[in-house]
């Protein structure tokens, strides 16, 4: 979509999103939109109230149908992972070079420690390589059972 993604506490000057989970977010980051995404997946709103001026995403986002707008097209120059010195040009090899060494369809890659440009590389490339990657911020939710039934693998060194 274009973006440049930061990863880290606090937003740049010029970001234009700022998302943290429940609870780990700051509302004073210097970003026009200051998010606060609950946990678990598909929750309905935050479980406390969010100050304002941050928006509860998973309360808004319902309240909108799906509806693909159009994009606009990044330049191979335009940074997609600043940090890592990624453009978008070099996105997609760089993604596919981080999930080289995955050989399984379906990996278990535990976020409890939250995203960094290397899981957001990984997922990506499993994904450009038609695999499915069964993502969990906590590991206890991820028993033996939950992996036969997703039949996911943990990545190697997880």
């Amino acid at each position: 979509m274009g973006a440049s993604v930061r990863f880290g506490e606090n937003s740049a000057d010029d970001a234009a999103v700022h998302a943290a989970l429940e609870g780990h977010f700051n509302a004073d980051v210097p970003a026009e939109n200051v998010l606060a995404v609950a946990t678990p997946a598909l929750t309905f709103a935050c479980a406390e109230p969010v100050p304002g001026p941050a928006i509860d995403f998973c309360a808004e986002v319902r309240s909108f149908p799906d509806v693909y707008m159009g994009m606009e097209e990044p330049q191979d120059g335009d940074d997609a992972l600043s940090e890592a010195g990624i453009s978008h040009g070099d996105l997609l090899a760089e993604a596919v070079r981080a999930a080289s060494s995955i050989e399984d369809h379906t990996v278990y890659l535990p976020l409890e420690d939250g995203w960094d440009e290397r899981a957001l590389l990984t997922v990506l490339g499993v994904l450009l390589r038609d695999g499915a990657v069964l993502l969990a911020a906590n590991s206890a939710d991820v028993t033996p059972d939950v992996l036969a039934q997703e039949k996911a693998v943990p990545l190697s060194g997880e």
